[in-house]
């Protein structure tokens, strides 16, 4: 039985193509959300809201609730993601997480959730805290 290069260099591509697709998916990001594009997401109700991580994103990226919402943030990506209030800002040098200490959901895995409660009308901006340069969001309250 003869095997010619081409066959057993298969194995070996399809792992390296395996490789730079995870690469892609764990540090990829959305060009619409980092460019300020998104549109924002009303609930209904006004008393709950959801965002999901998804792709390297959180979507919907802008969400807009009434004060006394609770909005919850579920981690659907395999890896990590974190739900940190504040801003990013992005300049010629990297990105540099400004955190503003009102929420933090630390660590989450696949399939957990963080929740909070926004009581005050305004915009809240949070980011994550491991993807900072793509993955941004905002929490719009109305009165």
């Amino acid at each position: 039985m003869t095997i010619n290069r081409q066959q057993s260099a298969r194995p070996a591509i399809f792992c390296i193509l395996f490789a730079l697709f995870g690469l892609l998916i764990s540090c990829g990001g959305s060009t619409e959300q980092a460019a300020g594009k998104a549109t924002p997401s009303k609930e209904a109700s006004g008393s709950r809201g959801a965002v999901t991580m998804k792709l390297i994103q959180f979507k919907p990226a802008t969400l807009e609730v009434a004060a006394g919402a609770e909005v919850a943030w579920t981690q659907t990506d395999a890896g990590f993601h974190t739900v940190t209030s504040g801003t990013v800002e992005q300049g010629t040098g990297g990105v540099t997480p400004r955190p503003d200490g009102r929420f933090d959901s630390s660590r989450l895995a696949t399939d957990q959730t963080f929740s909070f409660t926004f009581d005050e009308p305004g915009a809240y901006p949070y980011y994550c805290s491991i993807h900072p340069a793509t993955m941004r969001g905002e929490v719009r309250v109305r009165g």
